[in-house]
């Protein structure tokens, strides 16, 4: 890997990535400018970050890149990550742009002839070369291995694994699967140039607007990752940027699931706030500023707890109630049960 005296290489993702990692930038304090999908700038910048290179790549790239040292620091999907099975540091799961990957085929196929599984989609198109189009090369292929169907077929006839199909080679030898690299616009390929595709997807509406319909899921959820080159995490100079980057990114996503409340308690009692539900509610021990009889009272919660919270702090009496949404939360004293 080229040495580059502690300047941080990181690689951001374009596509349906693009929106969410630029607002958890912003949020974490990092003053990222040109980086939006309408100015089709590929090199943004970091206004307050002299010592971080940034370039935009698609997802897929991501992980090989990083893996190989072209980039130190990379943000793609888990789904690009089981793909490319890049040799990288998985550091952060971001929790944002969440897909799934499903193998879907068209509708009105599925309904007539009620294919509710892989086993189902195979045995019915089994006898002709079956054409699966994907991005997704290598889990696609693992996918059908792993079906009760293909892998008695396996074992009964001595078939192979599902051929991969690229464009621009000459196909292999005949093979009653055959994965379909896919340049985009996926969901279009069946029923004419496919049996089915394998993508990723959010509310399905894509899906279902082509008239195609989810028969079985491949990944149940992929979400954006923050990764790392190996031997940058040990560089004594890009290791500190990594990690300086980690922490910042890392209190911003649990701020997102954070609550900061404050609140007066015009009769304070130590006893009775311990004993409160609002206690155990807490993310940390709360602080308490008493004063006289009174006492003034901020703690974190979960937003999914807020009403339960809100409660309890009426029932102590609590006046001047301030609810705010946290900018970053580093280090936490207690994780959220998801």
């Amino acid at each position: 890997m080229r040495k580059r005296k502690g300047r941080l290489r990181i690689a951001l993702p374009d596509g349906h990535l693009q929106e969410e990692t630029g607002k958890l930038f912003h949020q974490a304090m990092f003053e990222l400018r040109g980086y939006a999908k309408d100015l089709r700038i590929y090199r943004p910048t970091i206004r307050n970050e002299s010592e971080i290179d940034v370039k935009v790549l698609r997802p897929q790239e991501i992980p090989p890149f990083v893996a190989q040292g072209a980039h130190d620091l990379g943000i793609t999907g888990h789904d690009w990550l089981e793909e490319t099975a890049a040799s990288v540091e998985r550091l952060l799961n971001l929790e944002y742009g969440g897909v799934r990957l499903v193998l879907a085929m068209p509708k009105p196929i599925k309904e007539r002839r009620k294919i509710n599984d892989t086993d189902k989609f195979l045995e019915y198109f089994w006898g002709k070369p079956i054409r699966i189009v994907t991005e997704y090369m290598h889990l696609a292929q693992d996918f059908i291995c792993g079906s009760r169907f293909y892998k008695e077929k396996m074992r009964d006839e001595g078939i192979g694994k599902p051929a991969l199909i690229f464009p621009w080679t000459p196909k292999a030898e005949k093979s009653p699967v055959e994965i379909i690299l896919s340049w985009g616009a996926t969901e279009a390929k069946p029923p004419d140039d496919a049996d089915a595709i394998i993508d990723n997807i959010g509310t399905g509406r894509t899906l279902e607007s082509n008239d195609l319909a989810v028969v079985d899921t491949v990944l149940e959820e992929s979400t954006a990752w923050l990764i790392a080159n190996r031997d940058s995490c040990v560089d004594k100079n890009i290791g500190a940027n990594i990690r300086r980057l980690e922490t910042a990114l890392a209190a911003a996503v649990i701020a997102r699931k954070r609550l900061h409340i404050f609140a007066n308690l015009p009769k304070y009692s130590k006893q009775r706030l311990r004993a409160s539900r609002l206690w155990r509610l807490a993310q940390q021990e709360p602080t308490v500023v008493e004063s006289g009889s009174a006492a003034r009272i901020d703690l974190l919660i979960a937003p999914c707890d807020y009403h339960h919270a809100l409660d309890s702090l009426c029932k102590l009496g609590a006046k001047d109630i301030i609810t705010l949404q946290p900018q970053g939360v580093g280090n936490p004293s207690k994780a959220i049960d998801n």
